[in-house]
């Protein structure tokens, strides 16, 4: 087996921990951009 080159077999396990990783991120992200836009509906229903 050459050190160089990685089988696929050793490639397999990162494409899922880089889903999971994604995952974490894109929920991180979409509950702030969830709260930045309440907030704003509030600020806004406050201002009128």
């Amino acid at each position: 087996m050459s050190i160089g080159m990685p089988s696929a077999l050793q490639r397999q396990p990162q494409r899922g921990v880089a889903a999971i990783e994604f995952a974490f991120v894109m929920v991180g992200l979409l509950l702030l951009l969830f709260g930045l836009v309440t907030f704003g509906v509030v600020l806004y229903t406050q201002q009128t």
